[in-house]
């Protein structure tokens, strides 16, 4: 699989479909209730300040990750990228374990459909989520034989 690269975008779970729209397009809402249908008072701002951080929380951080959480299998290592922050690489050498789970904690994976892998450098453990699990597995494989 020399030269290879091979993408696989992360399965996304119904629930952070609902996170995406709670905090995305209810602030958006709210925003133009205050403006549009309330009268204008001091009791606005808190409804704008509310609305805006939920907003501003939504661009920076939970909008990038839906739409940038992916895993490419290279011919030397495995990337990890979800939003802005998260961008990992390991090397194939370096995985010690590959394990499915339905951990909840904190990854770059929009799924709890996960996979867990377990490598020596860094914090030595992710979980991601592709879309299609099985052929990531497969393919990953041959990569670290």
């Amino acid at each position: 699989m020399e030269g290879i690269n091979i993408k696989f975008k992360s399965k996304i779970d119904w629930w952070f479909h609902l996170l995406v729209f709670v905090l995305f397009f209810l602030p958006i809402f709210k925003l133009a209730y205050v403006f549009l249908v309330l009268p204008q008072n001091d009791n606005n701002f808190f409804y704008l300040i509310l609305g805006g951080s939920f907003l501003l929380v939504s661009l920076i951080f939970i909008l990038p990750m839906y739409f940038f959480t992916y895993y490419v299998l290279d011919d030397k290592q495995l990337k990890v990228r979800s939003g802005l922050c998260c961008n990992k690489k390991i090397p194939y050498e370096k995985i010690t374990d590959v394990s499915e789970t339905r951990d909840p904690w904190s990854s770059p994976a929009l799924s709890l459909d996960r996979i867990e892998i377990q490598y020596s450098t860094g914090l030595g453990v992710v979980l991601i989520s592709p879309e299609n699990k099985q052929e990531f597995l497969r393919e990953l494989e041959k990569r670290r034989n």
